[in-house]
């Protein structure tokens, strides 16, 4: 978005420009949230190492694995390359015009 319309991202206001990033800041956080929320059962301490372990044995657990597999293993690597796609579109249209132009890109 910053590459295509520059002008516009700059006329963001304070209100959408953080909507956006609280956006990424709670998707971030539903991992964590899950692993607290969901599996207080499995959940054990042990104080002489200090570690926290998480059995993953709880039924609802069987049925959140395939779920959080896409949000932290797909879904990343599917945005980078949805983005990455048309930034090198652009970016090679941006060369084809410089090179007429005989500047530099």
């Amino acid at each position: 978005l910053l590459l295509r319309k520059p002008l516009r991202a700059k006329t963001w206001s304070r209100k959408k420009a953080h909507l956006i990033c609280s956006m990424f800041w709670i998707s971030f956080l539903a991992y964590p949230a899950l692993m607290i929320a969901l599996g207080k059962e499995d959940m054990s301490f042990d104080y002489r190492t200090y570690a926290c372990e998480y059995g993953w044995k709880a039924y609802t657990w069987v049925k959140i694995k395939p779920v959080m597999f896409v949000m932290i293993a797909v879904v990343p690597n599917a945005v980078v390359i949805i983005t990455t796609v048309p930034t090198l579109k652009y970016l090679l249209a941006a060369r084809k015009s410089a090179k007429r132009t005989r500047g530099s890109v």
